[in-house]
């Protein structure tokens, strides 16, 4: 917290290392190859520590890996250690300043796009400073592992870890920290995944107070936690209540981050799918629209999102009876998809079989209309659509062929040609199983 400390210590471990490292390039001393200190992503408050990954490749014929080399000089070997340690404690003094003044909880990411949820401002008075850093360094782990199980479908491990996480954040970082209301939050989402809603409702009540109390109602985090609130509710099926907290945080976003930030277009977005269940098809349009231009506006026009978000509006625009519009959306999809990953990725079978989908009904939705005549068909479209399906077939059938070859290939090579035939009975959730086997 005292600048000239923090340079003293950054000095004093420059010069220790820099005569070392003179010793070791004019061949005085061999040293194991330190790491460079690093601090995972998002990580507050946790040590710097220095690692020795591998030894110097002088040293792997003499010593071996692990061991401390025989040739070194015990004054540059102490060197070493004690700059390693001073750049240590100094890395954990500031890591520990900047932890009263800028944490940044991790936010949950929604169905169509990450929440934000950086945060800067001072936590109230009173609030803990993070007195452990091995339990700061434990959440993030945990909070990492616990994400990356929750994507691959393991929820009941993920839960766990987010459990642990709960516990290292109360622990290092305090009772009343953002960190605890963003493990309160992750831990909720996996309850939320997984239809376990009673669970999951009191941890975001839980952790959107306690975000209010320590940032404020202006901060970021809040309006993320409002978000995930509401889409709670909205996978009950509790429209009322869903709508609530969106455009409350609707609101929160756009004060406070803007309209054309990608957070706010998420939420717009999410919003207009409440009221397009709840029959509200102009009004969803709408917010529809708005959530692509704010994409657009921030630079991610061409994003996945703002692909979903097109094929969704054409799809409302559609059922309006807007069959022009509809149209220009869904090719606008199209361009963006074969000027990304080309006409042979599965995405743009996908964006080309919705874009004949909505050629087609458009035309059907003409013969529908009263007094409508035969000859107001356009068979130009028509055909066009049947072009773009008869393309979508012809590659849907390449990639089953190359399926059905992948298994062939995995059944001769586990079981022989000599194998008997009731073999080949092996297929259905098996036989994907061991595709995806084969492809790791």
């Amino acid at each position: 917290r005292d600048p000239r400390c923090c340079s003293a210590m950054a000095g004093s471990a420059v010069r220790l290392l820099r005569r070392c490292t003179e010793q070791i390039r004019v061949g005085r001393v061999h040293l194991p190859v330190l790491g460079r200190p690093s601090v995972p992503d998002g990580l507050v408050g946790a040590s710097w520590t220095a690692t020795t990954p591998a030894l110097h490749p002088t040293c792997q014929s003499t010593c071996g890996r692990g061991n401390r080399p025989k040739s070194v000089h015990g004054d540059a070997w102490a060197g070493v250690a004690l700059g390693a340690f001073l750049l240590s404690s100094l890395c954990n003094r500031v890591a520990e300043a900047e932890a009263e003044t800028s944490p940044e909880p991790t936010s949950s990411a929604s169905q169509d796009g990450p929440d934000s949820g950086a945060v800067g401002d001072v936590p109230p008075p009173g609030a803990k400073e993070a007195v452990s850093n091995e339990s700061t360094a434990k959440w993030r782990i945990f909070t990492d592992r616990g994400h990356a199980l929750a994507q691959e479908g393991n929820y009941t491990e993920a839960e766990a870890l987010l459990r642990r996480a709960l516990r290292e954040a109360k622990r290092g970082f305090g009772e009343y920290d953002a960190h605890v209301a963003s493990s309160l939050n992750n831990l909720a989402e996996v309850y939320r995944i997984q239809g376990m809603f009673e669970k999951a409702e009191p941890l975001y009540m839980e952790a959107i107070q306690r975000l209010k109390e320590s940032l404020g109602e202006d901060s970021p985090a809040v309006a993320a936690a409002i978000h995930n609130l509401a889409g709670l509710y909205f996978a009950k099926r509790m429209t009322k209540q869903a709508k609530a907290f969106y455009q409350d945080a609707l609101r929160r976003k756009t004060r406070v981050l803007g309209p054309a930030h990608p957070d706010t277009a998420t939420t717009l977005f999410h919003l207009a799918e409440v009221l397009r269940v709840e029959g509200k098809t102009s009004d969803a349009i709408s917010l529809l629209s708005q959530s692509v231009s704010a994409l657009e506006n921030s630079g991610g026009g061409t994003s996945p999102a703002a692909c979903r978000r097109l094929s969704r509006l054409a799809d409302l625009l559609l059922a309006e009876g807007r069959g022009a519009e509809a149209e220009m959306h869904a090719r606008k999809v199209v361009h963006v998809i074969e000027e990304a990953n080309g006409r042979h990725h599965p995405t743009f079978t996908t964006a080309a079989e919705h874009l004949a989908q909505v050629l087609v009904d458009a035309q059907h939705r003409k013969l529908g209309t009263p007094g409508a005549e035969l000859n107001e068909v356009d068979h130009a479209k028509l055909d066009e659509a049947e072009t773009l399906l008869r393309e979508c077939l012809a590659a849907r059938e390449k990639v089953e062929q190359r399926r059905q070859e992948k298994e062939r290939g995995i059944m001769a090579r586990l079981f022989g040609s000599s194998k008997p035939a009731c073999r080949s009975a092996m297929v259905g959730a098996d036989m994907q199983r061991l595709c995806k086997l084969e492809q790791n």
